[in-house]
């Protein structure tokens, strides 16, 4: 199953594309079937998961999707739907009207037709007429002509009052007995077996031009013909045939003015041959194989739209022709183009109205929650400053408040406790120190130090001295505060009595800024210091090293620096220890220090602790120039 195992890899690019080639890939058998519909349904299932995942974290998101989905996409919908159905209704409604204008041409063309059938019956009930082309081939000249005059009376009197009938022809065969108008000739042959055919009834020609070589002239002319059978009034033999022609152009009058610059009107027979057209290429050619034709059949009037065009119809019953007008489709939408602004304006407004409806909500209720939010993770990771600021007095606002008086109470109740443990060491250390007696131990060690000077042991005699100055700086009369000398003071005590331990696997060096030595500084802070430096760095290299002790001023503040080239140590190791609620035993002496100078001089003075294993480690100590307490208790 090499494919299961494409689902399955790390490709997110492969795991989205790869269930459109499941549905795309022939199936075969069932099993496959099934696996196909399994692997788009997981893709369907992990693609929803994702987006819910996501919309479920931020109360935003949250608020956007349900406003998109509950109103905006269902205005827009709404909208939608009214704008196509607006459109729909403008477009029929343009459509019936042109519809309507488009049988305003019926009139005069109908008018036409019948008054075109009028001249043709008239002229071959015309007993003179059929006197003449019964006769014809028997009477004398004379006669003949006399009859002509007579029948030449009639027939023009008939045109003179028709400007639009161009010729009237009476012939047999090729025997031309009558011609009024333009003359040909030889008759056009090309439509007469259709006329015999119809037994005496009209036959109305399409467009068509004068193919006959020998005519006299309008060569290039389009005409229309009504052509028929002349029968005997007394017996229906035929007897003759009849013409009666009219310009094409003549007939496009009829409608053309109807049409607007960019439509197109034109006339075909029920075969679909064009009998007039405001398009002159379309005369002498026949519409029958066009798509739209077959729609033009299918009922007396109406309208259809095809291929970017509008094809609007009726049909004439006697002769059977059809009146079609073709414009531009989009001329039955500019109707609804007023409307259509009135919707977009509408949709616009949706829009922005669902934008500062969003604006207005994320200004006063999602972004106080994400803020609330933001600080419920600073609290959970122990800052209780809870920075929250709001004049609004609904729920939310007083949530912010209740939550801003839990951190102050929680954060009060933290340094109370804090400080009751504070007080709790000190008081302890008060009563190490109530218990020793100092001026007993100061000559008892007095003492052993003048019988180590008598037996001339002088460096018995120092590290008891020695041993003496740290006591009585350890002890400081119960106090907190002492200065930078005495603090150096005891620090040089304390590397004379461990250079008598180490010898010279043990060098140091100190600094001072002398301007610093008489600054009250909190006791007992520079020597724990330089014990760990030796304990934990020196204590483990082989070798031994070297420790160097600064004191300085820098910006304001008094900077201890305690530097060895020890072996050091994990530094976020013991950073991460350092920042535990718990005491640990491995940085009890820096975690004490640290919260000492905090107490007495604020959470932004402390100990900096840098360290790298094999080549040493650095602590740095910031307090205030001058004693700069916040806490005075001892």
């Amino acid at each position: 199953m090499p494919r299961q195992a494409d689902i399955r890899g790390s490709d997110r690019y492969k795991r989205f594309f790869i269930p459109f080639l499941y549905i795309a890939e022939p199936v075969n058998y069932n099993n496959k079937c099934k696996f196909k519909i399994y692997a788009f349904y997981s893709w369907v299932t992990n693609m929803f998961n994702r987006f819910r995942k996501y919309v479920a974290s931020s109360v935003g998101r949250k608020f956007t999707v349900s406003l998109a989905l509950f109103m905006i996409v269902p205005l827009l919908l709404v909208f939608a739907f009214i704008n196509q159905n607006v459109k729909n209704y403008s477009y029929n409604q343009a459509c019936l009207l042109n519809l309507e204008i488009l049988k305003q041409s019926k009139t005069s063309i109908t008018s036409y037709t019948n008054d075109m059938e009028f001249v043709s019956t008239t002229i071959l009930g015309d007993e003179a007429v059929q006197n003449l082309v019964k006769l014809y081939d028997d009477q004398t000249a004379t006669e003949t002509e006399k009859r002509k005059i007579t029948v030449g009376f009639t027939i023009q009197s008939l045109m003179q009052s028709r400007p639009y009938i161009k010729t009237v022809s009476l012939f047999r065969d090729q025997k031309i007995f009558v011609q009024f108008g333009d003359l040909v000739i030889q008759e056009n042959t090309e439509y007469l077996e259709a006329a015999k055919a119809r037994k005496g009834r009209v036959l109305w020609t399409p467009a068509y031009k004068y193919d006959n070589p020998t005519r006299a002239y309008n060569k290039d002319k389009y005409v229309v013909s009504l052509i028929r059978v002349v029968n005997d009034l007394y017996s229906m033999n035929e007897i003759a045939m009849e013409r009666i022609t009219s310009d094409e152009s003549q007939v496009c009058g009829l409608y053309k003015g109807l049409a607007s610059p960019d439509s197109n009107m034109f006339i075909i027979n029920t075969a679909g041959n064009v009998i007039s057209s405001m398009d002159k290429s379309q005369l002498g050619k026949s519409i029958a194989a066009d798509q739209y034709f077959s729609r033009l059949q299918k009922a007396q009037s109406g309208f259809f739209e095809q291929t970017g065009k509008v094809y609007t119809f009726y049909k004439i019953s006697n002769p059977e022709w059809t009146v079609v007008m073709v414009d531009p489709a989009k001329n039955f939408y500019a109707g609804s183009f007023d409307m259509n602004i009135i919707i977009y304006i509408c949709l616009l407004l949706t829009v922005l109205f669902g934008i500062f409806f969003k604006f207005i909500q994320d200004r006063n209720i999602i972004r106080p929650v994400k803020e609330l939010a933001v600080e419920a993770r600073h609290f959970k990771d122990g800052d209780y400053n809870v920075s929250l600021h709001t004049k609004s007095q609904d729920e939310i606002g007083q949530l912010n408040e209740s939550f801003i008086d839990m951190g102050q109470n929680i954060k009060r109740l933290i340094e109370q406790e804090y400080i009751s443990k504070i007080r709790q060491r000190e008081i302890e250390l008060a009563y190490m120190q109530s218990q020793i007696n100092p001026h007993f131990l100061y000559n008892t060690l007095d003492s052993i130090r003048w019988m180590a000077v008598i037996k001339k042991q002088p460096q018995i005699s120092e590290q008891i001295e020695a041993l003496s100055d740290l006591f009585r700086h350890a002890l400081n009369s119960g106090r907190a505060m002492t200065t930078i000398r005495e603090e150096i003071e005891h620090v040089r005590n304390y590397m004379k009595i461990q250079k008598n331990r180490f010898k010279d696997r043990l060098d140091y060096d100190i600094s001072v800024d002398e301007s610093l030595l008489e600054v009250k500084v909190l006791n007992l802070v520079l020597q724990p210091l330089v014990e760990n430096a030796i304990v934990h760095g020196l204590e483990e290299k082989k070798g031994g090293g070297k420790v160097s002790i600064q004191v300085k001023k820098e910006d304001g503040n008094i900077i201890y620096i305690v530097a060895d080239n020890g072996a050091g140590t994990d530094q976020a190791e013991i950073i991460r220890k350092l920042g535990m609620p718990d005491e640990s035993h491995n940085v009890f002496s820096l975690k004490n220090i640290d919260e000492r100078i905090k107490y007495k001089y604020g959470e932004s003075y402390g100990l900096d602790f840098h360290s790298v294993k094999g080549e040493g480690t650095l602590v740095t100590v910031t307090i205030p120039s001058g004693e700069g307490m916040i806490n005075e208790a001892t």
